[in-house]
């Protein structure tokens, strides 16, 4: 049977690894279109530069939201980054889950992935 506390260490690797995520996507994509890591604060679609709303921003479930396009100018988001999202959540999960002894979680969370 699997405890209290290794859930509660499976939520902490999950927001650490949207934390990671989201300063990786960010750096990412800073980089990609030449400007600075901390200005502007709030992010930009990289075709039409316009501010993006911080629901958007959520590593994961932000471009769900808005179907993988941005909401002004209808461009597609690039995938390269969407799968750096889900390889930056999974990756802290995967160690906690893998520490704990529970390797069979790491493979019903990327079958219900696929």
């Amino acid at each position: 049977m699997v405890s209290l506390l290794f859930w509660v260490e499976l939520g902490a690797a999950t927001l650490f690894g949207l934390l990671l995520s989201w300063l990786s996507h960010r750096w990412v994509s800073r980089r990609l279109s030449g400007e600075s890591f901390f200005k502007p604060l709030n992010a930009t679609c990289m075709a039409c530069r316009q501010g993006l709303p911080w629901q958007e921003q959520i590593p994961i479930v932000g471009p769900l939201l808005v179907q993988g396009r941005c909401p002004q100018c209808g461009a597609p988001h690039r995938v390269t980054l969407r799968l750096l999202d889900v390889l930056m959540v999974l990756a802290p999960v995967c160690c906690v889950a893998m520490d704990r002894g529970v390797g069979w979680m790491i493979g019903l969370s990327l079958f219900f992935m696929i």
